[in-house]
């Protein structure tokens, strides 16, 4: 009879460890989806929530209070959503836990039961751990295609959930048909790319970079462009971002050199006007192990003496993320590349970026500093600091954006030498920039 019971446990012990998760007892990614499934069939006239809960920045609560202690709070949340379904006798609700921190749930679409529930879980985990700020933050999707797999409508509500990483002023988000088409049009900008290239689509222009004191051109600046041939003109912004997002732009980019290692070699070769080029070199760029060779290899090949073509690197994110490319970027300098760096305090930690990378160039755009054309005394008092720091630093200021005469008179009494924008040029294509560059001749 023992045997039997002890039989008969090792058995419901077996079938338990398959149905739940080991850490929280609570469903496993596999029985969530079953147990999902089985609600929306049972229940065909009634809209339900597939919601995507998470712990906002858990690896770093892990980094900082060890797993073990994080461990503890994801058991938190699992019996916060079995107390939460416990409470709601009136309404049917499943959840499991899917992977790390993350956590699904499927309930009746009610706004007053969503709102129970995501204030309910949030109010006492916060109470159960009042010595640490913890966040969990709620992807919703209302189920439009019963038909998908649950595995789908869970994407769905990571897509919403994505919306509010790090917004500490909403935990919430719903999915809707926009963010759908957003999906769908980055991973056609993202199957296009190949093609794109090898059939040319993309092509450079260039702005010039002149002397504040009297508008001669200095250097330029190439920036990219995209003609699809179905949907026309595509704009940098609905494309750069994606491509930065997913580590192809390092495609896009050696493409870019390229052409303007070939705009510089026509214009040595035919012995014309040649001023510095400046390319844009994303923070993914540098960490790509083959960059400092790629770039060697192209002026090499296109025989670009040192100092014409130009590295931009824009601080897009905290600026501790240059830290571990000082090295490369030292290096692409030792090899004969300015290093320059674009919209100076557009980001933040700008001035820990500076203390830790030695940059040629610093440039700083005018929209930073003020949204209108209109410059006010405190905006000015702040960019005569900004050049008084460039000066005592060494390094050469652009100030680009600059689209009016005031604007450029107020930077020429602040002894702003070199400037870039509308006022004097817009990005042109390359027949008239090398027309432009003769004609000052």
């Amino acid at each position: 009879m023992k045997a039997d019971n002890r039989e008969a446990g090792e058995k419901e012990e077996e079938i338990q460890s398959v149905l739940l998760d080991r850490l929280t007892g609570i469903y496993n990614e596999e029985t969530f989806c079953r147990s999902a499934r089985r609600m929306l069939e049972e229940n065909p006239d009634r809209k339900h929530v597939i919601a995507r809960v998470d712990i906002e920045k858990f690896r770093l609560i892990n980094d900082m209070l060890g797993m073990e202690k994080g461990d503890w709070i994801l058991q938190t949340v699992a019996d916060l959503l079995a107390e939460t379904a416990k409470r709601e006798t009136g309404w049917q609700i499943c959840y499991g836990r899917i992977r790390a921190d993350v956590f699904a749930m499927c309930f009746p679409d009610d706004k007053k039961l969503t709102k129970r529930i995501i204030d309910r879980c949030s109010i006492e985990l916060n109470e159960a751990y009042p010595d640490y700020e913890i966040v969990l933050n709620f992807g919703l999707y209302v189920v439009e295609d019963t038909t998908e797999s649950i595995e789908m409508m869970i994407d769905h509500a990571n897509l919403a959930a994505d919306l509010i990483q790090g917004d500490f002023l909403k935990n919430y988000a719903y999915y809707n048909r926009k963010l759908r088409d957003n999906v769908q049009n980055e991973q056609n900008i993202i199957n296009a790319l190949d093609e794109a290239l090898l059939t040319q689509q993309f092509f450079i222009v260039l702005q010039p970079k002149c002397r504040a004191a009297d508008g001669d051109i200095v250097g330029a600046e190439a920036l990219v462009r995209w003609e699809h041939p179905e949907y026309g003109m595509i704009s940098p912004a609905d494309f750069i971002p994606i491509l930065e997002n997913t580590k192809l732009i390092y495609k896009l980019d050696q493409y870019v050199w390229e052409q303007v290692c070939i705009l510089l070699n026509r214009q040595l070769q035919e012995k014309k006007r040649v001023v510095p080029i400046s390319v844009n070199v994303a923070q993914v760029d540098l960490s790509q192990p083959d960059l400092c060779k790629v770039l060697v290899n192209l002026r090499d090949r296109y025989q670009i003496p040192d100092g014409l073509l130009e590295l931009e690197i824009t601080e897009r994110s905290n600026g501790d993320a240059f830290r571990p490319y000082g090295r490369v970027i030292k290096q692409l300098q030792k090899k004969g590349f300015r290093v320059l760096l674009d919209d100076f305090g557009s980001a933040y930690s700008t001035l820990n970026v500076l203390c830790n990378t030695e940059f040629d160039v610093i440039k700083v755009d005018m929209k930073s500093i003020s949204s209108s054309n209109d410059i006010s005394s405190r905006e000015k008092a702040l960019l005569n600091s900004l050049v008084f720091m460039a000066k005592d630093l060494g390094v050469p200021l652009v100030l680009e954006g600059v689209e009016t005469k005031e604007q450029l008179e107020m930077l020429q009494s602040i002894d702003v030498k070199y400037v870039q924008g509308y006022y004097f040029y817009r990005p042109m294509p390359q027949e008239d920039y090398s027309a432009l560059l003769s004609s000052e001749n």
